[in-house]
């Protein structure tokens, strides 16, 4: 009785496993998967206004978050994966800039130092305003 019940708890795990990384699983947008208007500011997917996350096609780069189809949140990756930068849109949020470290760092020292992912950045956006109607 002891090993059937073993099987049976098993099972039982085994299934509900499956179910929680099925249920998990969305497809993730990308800059391709959308169109935008005002090279970006505004997303839509399937024609209506898109919530949720736009990660540019490298699924690396960028993040882009959108409510009801407007842009609230830009966020950048080092190669690393650690955060580069992030950009709020509503007012009084500003820019944060950081290393490869994680740490704060200011704009002029991230301008200065990570060419890179600002180059990066600009190549998702001209992709963007590409995808723009």
């Amino acid at each position: 009785k002891q090993t059937t019940m073993k099987k049976l708890g098993f099972s039982i795990i085994g299934i509900i496993a499956v179910i929680v990384a099925l249920t998990g699983c969305e497809k993730r947008m990308h800059v391709s998967d959308m169109t935008f208007k005002d090279g970006g500011g505004y997303a839509f997917h399937e024609g209506e206004p898109y919530t949720g996350d736009v990660w540019s096609d490298d699924d690396k780069t960028a993040c882009f978050t959108y409510k009801d189809g407007e842009l609230s949140v830009m966020t950048a990756f080092h190669d690393n994966g650690q955060v580069a930068c992030t950009a709020g849109q509503k007012e009084g949020e500003g820019s944060k800039y950081f290393d490869t470290d994680g740490n704060a760092i200011d704009e002029m020292t991230f301008f200065a130092t990570y060419r890179s992912v600002l180059e990066s950045v600009a190549e998702t956006a001209s992709q963007m305003q590409r995808r723009s109607r």
